[in-house]
């Protein structure tokens, strides 16, 4: 599968940033040839998507091309059958649904999907156009580590009936040139 350009912009982008906090104890050393390497471990990656996943799949095409140095080790998704969920089934990575529905016994709960991420080892949560709140419990779970690759102004532009183009409009014309998300998680971290 050809990477798009778009798709390109958006691996680059999470390679810079997630590049930019890599610690010590993330590199292994290796003898190649009598001499010693440090190499930085791959990345393990949950991608949150709510349609048709096209940045996930972006996503996917680029770690298995190298662009990308991590692994998707998981999907999130509100929406059990959604593209992005098919496509992953099909490229064998776990599926998780969250948020729990009221009156169903599939999804997870807050605590759980912690938990769940926690049992893949996730090193980074990037949101790919879901369309959910992000739980408080997630983002103290996962401090400096969840990317918004879809910036979602939905603390800002959302209410009933704010979707797909309504949103792109209301942004255009606030001027507004940022993720709220990012503000949002340094409010909760006190950061």
């Amino acid at each position: 599968m050809k990477i798009s350009k778009s798709g390109v912009n958006v691996a680059t982008s999470i390679y810079k940033q997630a590049h930019s906090i890599v610690a010590r104890e993330d590199t292994i050393t290796v003898a190649d040839n009598g001499v010693s390497k440090q190499l930085i471990k791959k990345k393990k990656l949950a991608v949150f998507v709510t349609g048709g996943g096209s940045n996930f799949r972006s996503i996917f095409e680029a770690t298995l091309q190298g662009i990308v140095h991590g692994e998707v080790a998981a999907l999130v998704t509100n929406k059990h059958d959604c593209g992005g969920a098919k496509y992953a089934r099909e490229q064998g990575i776990p599926v998780i649904l969250f948020p729990k529905a009221k009156n169903s016994s599939e999804g997870l709960s807050d605590e759980d999907l912690v938990g769940a991420l926690r049992t893949y080892n996730i090193d980074f949560i990037l949101l790919a156009r879901y369309l959910k709140l992000i739980p408080t419990e997630l983002v103290r779970a996962f401090p400096r580590s969840i990317f918004n690759i879809h910036p979602s102004l939905l603390l800002a532009f959302g209410g009933k009936g704010y979707y797909g183009i309504k949103v792109h409009k209301a942004v255009i014309a606030s001027g507004a040139s940022f993720s709220v998300l990012k503000r949002y998680i340094a409010v909760i971290s006190g950061k």
